[in-house]
């Protein structure tokens, strides 16, 4: 009994003092609500610093990243996916979402379950949220702050990126070369070697390049493009390499049968006058011959050092050291096949100079006897039957035919005569 009229009793003296504060009640929910308002206030100012906090970091793994590229609208311009113009909206947004989030706490004058207690103690006008927060200098200058960072930032790295402006001609080179066409022109070492020369030089220009350049949220990332450039540029020097393993392979052919046909040539027999004349143009022939053969032979090396100078040393199937060693074993093979010749054309020379005298000789007689049958056949000619008017037109017609063929024949052996002269640099008549 004790315990219940003390109970009743500090309900009463409970109930008094609500009622003599009754009044006061709406102020401690406006009290309430600036605080709420107050903090999302904060919260909103906080997250925005956080923002700027995270810009000064330079330990961030992460980041907003933009993929540089080239412009093709622009020859000198390099592009950025996304754009400044992009990444500044995406980041207006954010700070916009940011507000638009903290303003969707609820309020305590606006919450349902105190709506009923609250209703004409205090009415909804009062500080909001969006309207302190829009007239607060500290927001504005933090706003203001991520803005001018944002725009410096990405002014860094589009300026630490225009490193990139030196691939341009390699950009272009992957945009247009066709190593097809290139084949189809029928490139020379020389060619070969220069497009080697330049694939390296734009592949240490390459290796020079950062993939990524860092500043505030922001990772400017060329590794893509850097990436699809070296790429192009391996495949380019295997098809080069491919491409003068082929010639090498053409011109160790081409040696071996010009030196083959040699070989057969000089160690004909001589049997008459027609073998030793055509003996000794071939001979002359070969010395000639013997000189390019020799040319290309060190073209051939000359080859065979471009490859090792510009072969993949993890050992890739075109020039793999055991690939190289097979070319230099037929270069040395060639230059035993080459000095093997040598002699065969001394022995010739020799050969040649023993019959020369006969064989002149001979020619000067051939050359008398072909003089002494022409004066036959001029001799032998009746012009007063060919022109007297009883002589049968047909056989008169049938005699010069005979005479012309006769004289044709003599005139194809007199330039045979004067070619074999050439030949072994004499006049024998």
């Amino acid at each position: 009994m004790v315990l219940q009229k003390m109970e009743d009793a500090l309900k009463n003296r409970v109930y008094k003092l609500a009622q003599l504060n009754y009044h006061h009640l709406g102020i401690f929910i406006r009290l309430i609500d600036y605080m709420v308002v107050e903090t999302q206030v904060r919260i909103n100012q906080e997250a925005c610093e956080i923002i700027v906090h995270e810009m000064d970091r330079e330990d961030r793994k992460y980041a907003i990243q933009t993929v540089v590229g080239f412009d093709s609208s622009n020859d000198d311009g390099l592009s950025y996916a996304p754009t400044k113009t992009e990444l500044e909206g995406h980041i207006e947004k954010l700070l916009d979402d940011m507000q638009i989030v903290t303003e969707e706490v609820q309020r305590v004058i606006n919450h349902g379950e105190f709506h009923q207690y609250v209703h004409g103690l205090i009415t909804d006008n009062g500080l909001r949220f969006r309207s302190v927060v829009e007239e607060s200098q500290n927001y504005k200058d933090v706003r203001k702050n991520i803005a001018d960072r944002i725009c410096a930032d990405f002014n860094y790295i589009e300026e630490k990126t225009k490193v990139l402006k030196s691939c341009r001609d390699i950009y272009e080179f992957d945009q247009n070369f066709n190593f097809d066409h290139f084949k189809k022109e029928e490139q020379d070492l020389e060619a070969v070697k220069s497009m080697f020369e330049k694939l390296s030089k734009w592949e240490v220009t390459l290796n020079k390049i950062t993939n990524e350049q860092k500043r505030g949220l922001f990772t400017a990332s060329g590794r893509k493009l850097r990436e699809k450039l070296q790429t192009r540029i391996k495949k380019e020097q295997d098809h080069l390499r491919t491409y003068l393993l082929d010639m090498a392979s053409n011109s160790d052919k081409e040696i071996t049968s010009g030196l083959t046909k040699m070989k057969e040539n000089l160690q004909k027999p001589i049997a008459n006058l027609n073998t030793y004349v055509e003996f000794v143009n071939k001979l002359q022939q070969s010395k000639q011959s013997f000189v390019k053969l020799g040319e290309q032979k060190k073209k051939l090396e000359e080859m065979k050092a471009v490859l090792g100078k510009y072969r993949v040393k993890d050992g890739d199937q075109y020039t793999s050291q055991s690939k190289i060693s097979q070319l230099q074993s037929k270069i040395d093979q060639l230059g035993d096949e080459l000095s093997a010749v040598e002699g065969i054309i001394k022995t010739a020379e020799e050969t040649a100079q023993k019959n020369s005298e006969n064989n002149v000789t001979n020619l000067a007689e051939e050359i008398k006897n072909e003089q002494e049958q022409m004066q036959t056949h001029i001799k032998s000619i009746d012009q007063t039957e060919l022109l007297d008017e009883k002589t049968d037109p047909r056989v008169a017609m049938k005699k010069l035919e005979k005479i012309q063929q006769q004289f044709e024949k003599s005139l194809e052996k007199v330039e045979q005569f004067r070619s074999f002269e050439a030949t072994l640099g004499c006049e024998a008549a």
